[in-house]
């Protein structure tokens, strides 16, 4: 076997293993701090949806007239915010209103925004149909 069979596997076995990783350090970090935070997955499902979205957006309310980074830079704060918000209301309903940090993370967070997640995932393709440019900002051909 050729060697850039194996570098391309080890490539790929990295890019697959980040999100597990950052996920792997989120829970220790939490666990050290004496959090129970079991809807780390949700709020990544939902970073990497409000990225998207951010996007997209943007880029349709500016028309694709600025460069690419910019509106993936605004999909990055769109992303940091959201996930950021609902460990704000984990936050929030564990230690304003006592509730158990299982049951917070757990039902309240987790299950209902995986399954907007899910729901937003398979709009994806509409929203894409919807705009004339991709996420980076590069103009399609009509069809």
């Amino acid at each position: 076997m050729d060697s850039v069979f194996f570098v391309g596997i080890l490539a790929l076995a990295l890019i697959k293993a980040t999100p597990i990783a950052f996920g792997s350090m989120s829970g220790l970090m939490c666990e050290r701090s004496g959090v129970i935070n079991i809807a780390i997955e949700g709020m990544m499902l939902i970073g990497a949806m409000m990225a998207f979205l951010g996007s997209v957006l943007f880029n349709n309310l500016t028309g694709g007239g600025l460069p690419p980074f910019v509106s993936l830079t605004v999909g990055l704060v769109a992303a940091m915010l959201g996930a950021g918000l609902i460990g704000l209301l984990h936050a929030y309903l564990s230690i304003h209103y006592k509730v158990d940090q299982i049951i917070t993370s757990g039902i309240r967070i987790r299950l209902p925004w995986q399954l907007w997640a899910a729901i937003i995932t398979a709009a994806s393709p509409i929203v894409s149909a919807l705009s004339t440019t991709t996420s980076a900002g590069v103009r399609r051909s009509p069809r």
